[in-house]
């Protein structure tokens, strides 16, 4: 039985280590706007829904043929968002627990 036990909590531990960090409801405040990445790799986004990916520090939001890349931070169940050719242009979002 205890095998078993220490086996489960090891697997659990694993899995707890490689999932996304993204995975949860964040909401932006200032805009009202809720973002919903699911472990499936999709993300809604009001009405839409897409796939999505993390390469590095980098989020690719994918919808058909077209890629739209957003770099991403998460500090404090604070997830910030900016585009990389753009100055000055980011969007925060708090985690909901």
């Amino acid at each position: 039985m205890k095998k078993i036990l220490v086996i489960l909590l090891m697997a659990l531990m694993l899995v707890a280590c490689s999932s996304d960090p993204l995975v949860g409801q964040w909401y932006d405040e200032s805009s009202g706007q809720m973002l919903t990445f699911d472990d499936d790799n999709t993300v809604t986004f009001g009405v839409a829904t897409m796939d999505y990916r993390i390469e590095d520090d980098l989020l690719i939001f994918v919808s058909g043929d077209t890629e739209d890349v957003m770099q991403f931070k998460i500090e404090d169940d604070i997830l910030e968002l900016s585009f990389p050719d753009i100055d000055d242009f980011e969007l925060y979002f708090k985690k909901i627990k």
